[in-house]
């Protein structure tokens, strides 16, 4: 007896670039509504830029500003909006970002951009701006939205 091997696979029909759109801005709307949520829970008053980073400095440091090319020395926590721990700098360590250049998510160049020397500030990245669709192995999944507390140490 054999086996009908097309009726156990369904026909696989293109999207049109308006379903892709709009699959798209579905996406885009129910991540929205996540980091909305979790930024009702929190109180925080945050800005938003163009790509979609939420951000809030609460402390201003008096260095000169951040810029792309200049190395910065930070500290940080990551974390998903549920509040699991993705990476943070060891206790009394930093870690160097060549702004703009370095292997990081774009979302935390953008970030890094915003600051001057001695600033501290919270920041949520989008998905686009952190890991994406892939999300990263096992620590952080498919399309999570990001948490940093970042403190801006040094710059050069």
């Amino acid at each position: 007896m054999g086996c009908n091997r097309n009726s156990r696979h369904k026909e696989v029909v293109p999207m049109t670039r308006e379903q892709l759109l709009d699959a798209h801005k579905r996406k885009l709307d129910v991540e929205t509504s996540r980091i909305d949520s979790f930024l009702a829970q929190t109180d925080w008053e945050m800005e938003k830029t163009n790509t979609g980073l939420r951000y809030q400095v609460y402390h201003h440091g008096h260095g000169d500003s951040a810029a792309m090319g200049l190395t910065a020395e930070i500290t940080f926590k990551a974390l998903l909006l549920n509040g699991t721990p993705v990476a943070s700098t060891p206790p009394g360590e930093t870690r160097s970002v060549r702004i703009g250049y370095d292997d990081e998510v774009s979302g935390l160049h953008e970030a890094l951009d915003l600051l001057a020397q001695g600033d501290s500030a919270r920041f949520i990245l989008p998905s686009h701006l952190a890991y994406g669709l892939t999300g990263l192995n096992n620590q952080v999944p498919p399309n999570a939205a990001i948490f940093y507390d970042l403190h801006l140490v040094d710059l050069r």
